[in-house]
């Protein structure tokens, strides 16, 4: 091959792998929520490599995947599609079980005892690992939500809050959040008072919630857009409504950010 021929296809072939578009090493099942959410951040739901996510992850862009019902009443022929794809999901023991029992290629993500950020960095990482060409949107990705919670440290300013999983109507919802979601972060940080307990969630009492007649009383509800919906009922109490509130990680992450920029 003539010199200059060889110099010309040479540089093709690094302007090529400089511009390799962010995609999927190989085909992908995700059954984990915090991962699909991670893969739209990235652009990637849309990856031909992508097969199937579940119809539980409130995504907000185009897909090319399959939905699925997902879970642990996976048929045996959907089961038999994943054979060639790797498969993440939400730590389950019974879907454990049911993905060894068929024999695939499946793991488990936990986020049990993580709060929002530091949850969300791990499951970026897992996605970056299984990526190629994706450095820099993950790092963008990284920088955003390190932006943000920085902001948060600093400049949080709503200091007594109760989470009601669920909206608040005529009553309040059975269940608070305590320990877990993004009341963990806030709480870890001493950022806010909230209801007393260690649990990741408690049915309240009649008896503390008269105690805490300054608190913000905030029933916590999925949405469908990335507009953090706020709706005044009485007093201090309100209903958020929020696109994956949820679901562990990222999507968390940017609720606390469009919670702390709110006025009540």
């Amino acid at each position: 091959m003539p010199t200059v021929i060889k110099s010309v296809f040479i540089c093709i072939s690094l302007w090529h792998i400089s511009v390799q578009a962010c995609d999927l090493k190989e085909p992908l099942v995700s059954l984990s929520g915090p991962l699909t959410m991670v893969l739209e951040e990235l652009d990637l739901l849309q990856s031909k490599k992508l097969k199937a996510i579940s119809t539980f992850h409130p995504i907000a862009k185009k897909t090319n995947a399959r939905m699925i019902a997902g879970g642990v009443f996976l048929s045996n022929k959907e089961l038999a599609t994943f054979k060639n794809s790797l498969v993440y999901y939400d730590k389950s023991f019974e879907l454990k079980k049911l993905f060894e029992s068929a024999k695939l290629e499946a793991y488990s993500i936990s986020s049990v005892g993580k709060d929002s950020f530091a949850f969300s960095s791990e499951v970026i990482n897992v996605v970056a690992s299984l990526t190629e060409g994706c450095e820099e949107k993950v790092s963008l990705l990284k920088k955003k939500i390190g932006k943000i919670q920085n902001s948060l440290l600093t400049e949080f300013n709503h200091k007594k809050i109760i989470f009601f999983v669920g909206e608040i109507t005529t009553k309040l919802p059975e269940l608070v959040m305590v320990h877990d979601g993004p009341m963990l972060f806030l709480k870890e940080h001493e950022l806010v008072k909230t209801y007393p307990s260690e649990l990741a969630y408690v049915n309240w009492s009649q008896r503390e919630i008269k105690k805490m007649k300054d608190f913000l009383q905030i029933g916590l509800a999925d949405g469908k857009g990335d507009k953090l919906v706020k709706e005044h009922l009485k007093e201090q109490k309100w209903n958020l409504k929020y696109r994956g509130v949820f679901i562990p990680g990222i999507r968390q992450v940017f609720f606390l950010r469009d919670l702390s920029r709110l006025s009540f």
